[in-house]
């Protein structure tokens, strides 16, 4: 607690003749004059502290909320522009697989244009052959026909079997294409 001008006053007067006057001025030194020089004590240095870490901690706060308002506009903005982006290039993949499945069907188209006259020329041929053959056989001898039948037989067979042939290598080059083209379907939607 500080001392009035008055208190220090008596003080002086009644030590200064004990004490001598320097000696009365270091003892009211250690005396504050006002409560501006009163020395701090804990508890004031407590509640002092305490009212900074509440001060610093609301700043803190303050700019924390702020720092984070920022980056989740920026992060927003950023996600933005790359949804934007993925948009433009998606689309330009679409593009490019419409394309590329339209010139497949062409080839596709293509080649089983090219497989069907294969297939009439080689049935025409197997068949102008039988044809001949039976021709043959018939003007050959009627007493062949055992034998006749079993070359027939074997043609057919072999007609079948060529067919069968055929079958399953335009199945083979189908299932070949349709799962080449399931691939890029797949490959389109995962994008």
């Amino acid at each position: 607690m500080a001392l009035t001008e008055s208190q220090r006053s008596v003080i002086y007067q009644r030590f200064s003749p004990i004490l001598g006057e320097e000696v009365a001025e270091a003892l009211l030194s250690h005396f504050p004059a006002n409560d501006l020089e009163t020395p701090a004590t804990r508890d004031f240095v407590r509640a002092e502290l305490i009212a900074l870490k509440s001060d610093l901690l609301h700043e803190l706060h303050q700019a924390i909320s702020a720092s984070r308002d920022e980056l989740r506009d920026e992060l927003k903005a950023e996600i933005a522009e790359l949804r934007s982006e993925l948009k433009g290039e998606i689309a330009d993949l679409r593009g490019e697989l419409k394309g590329e499945i339209a010139d497949l069907r062409s080839e596709l188209k293509a080649d089983i244009a090219d497989l069907r006259g294969e297939l009439k020329g080689e049935i025409a041929d197997s068949r102008d052959e039988v044809k001949g053959e039976i021709a043959d056989l018939r003007s050959e001898s009627r007493s062949g026909e055992a034998e006749l039948r079993s070359a027939m037989a074997e043609l057919r067979v072999d007609i079948a079997e060529l067919r069968g042939e055929l079958h399953r290598e335009l199945r083979l080059h189908m299932v070949a294409t349709l799962t080449f083209m399931g691939a890029m379907l797949t490959a389109f939607r995962l994008l």
